[in-house]
């Protein structure tokens, strides 16, 4: 458990980041404040921290064919 805290919330319209003051389930969000979090690791309120099962995400792939 680390703890932290957020110092920038973002939202997205459209492929914009637009400022945010609160974010409910199910939003896509950026946040700025924690020197080391990834993605599957879950923010939590301090008081009752329970962590979601951390998933596991593919590298990316690239796959091009070529024919004559």
């Amino acid at each position: 458990i680390v703890k932290g805290k957020i110092t920038k919330l973002m939202g997205f319209e459209g492929l914009k980041r637009v400022d945010l003051q609160e974010a409910s389930a199910g939003n896509i969000v950026a946040v700025s404040g924690f020197a080391n979090a990834n993605i599957g690791e879950t923010i939590t309120c301090p008081n009752e921290p329970q962590a979601l099962p951390l998933i596991k995400v593919d590298e990316p792939t690239l796959q091009m064919t070529f024919s004559v």
